[in-house]
């Protein structure tokens, strides 16, 4: 079985938009997919990218400190696609399923 983790990191934020009156807006957003094997969780793989949003004009603000990680994922969802997401996936199970069961990135020495 496959576990999908999402990690994000706010890559730009601008303090004040004059154009929207809004403080600390989110321009730009990267974020990673990390795969994980439950049965073997020494085997990992990773896929990640970068989206930069037009904030030009902003349709129901919400303000930074009530950003979850859900939404996060959503605006990725929204902005790649899921059907994308869905293949990027797709892709680091098959990645996953190719590593041997003891894989491990980093040998103990």
């Amino acid at each position: 079985m496959i576990n999908f983790t999402w990690k994000f990191d706010l890559q730009k934020i601008i303090p004040y938009d004059v154009n929207t009156s809004n403080i600390n807006v989110i321009k730009t957003l990267s974020w990673v997919i990390v795969a994980t094997d439950l049965l073997h969780p020494n085997k990992q793989t990773s896929i990640s990218g970068c989206v930069d949003f037009d904030i030009s004009t902003i349709n129901n603000f919400i303000p930074i400190h009530e950003i979850t990680n859900d939404i996060l994922q959503s605006w990725i969802e929204n902005r790649v696609g899921v059907n994308i997401l869905n293949e990027m996936k797709s892709n680091l199970e098959t990645q996953l399923n190719n590593l041997p069961d003891n894989w491990n990135p980093v040998p103990n020495i």
